[in-house]
């Protein structure tokens, strides 16, 4: 039985290679998945650098944040990262993480929005490194 050609199955890879290939679909899903949480982990260790004032006043998006990484969730948990970066003044490598997340994701449009984020977050980096000289 094993290897030999079913003919209802026509078109139709054998049950023991549909599995692997199944199976490399997951790992390569799978390994995407990491990719995203560790560049969504990162925007939130970045962000973790604000002053408290603005942890505090995110403290609700930042636990939402994490409740959907726990959950796999990770559109949402990009959209309350996002969200909390909005209401202060992330650096500009908060942002590169996100647009980061954003492209993996095949979210095109949030990720130029995050690419225009951290080009003016990048810009005032600079031009404060200008003002103390």
């Amino acid at each position: 039985l094993c290897g030999q050609a079913d003919p209802h199955s026509a078109g139709r890879l054998p049950w023991p290679l549909a599995v692997a290939r199944h199976t490399m679909a997951d790992q390569k899903l799978q390994r995407k998945w990491e990719l995203i949480e560790r560049y969504l982990r990162n925007a939130l260790s970045d962000f973790a650098e604000q002053p408290a004032i603005a942890i505090h006043s995110c403290t609700k998006l930042l636990e939402d944040a994490e409740h959907f990484l726990s959950h796999n969730e990770l559109e949402l948990a990009l959209d309350s990262i996002a969200e909390a970066g909005g209401l202060s003044s992330p650096r500009a490598r908060f942002w590169d993480s996100l647009r980061k997340a954003a492209e993996e994701m095949e979210l095109t449009e949030k990720a130029e929005e995050f690419q225009f984020l951290w080009s003016e977050a990048a810009s005032l980096s600079l031009q404060q490194e200008i003002d103390r000289k």
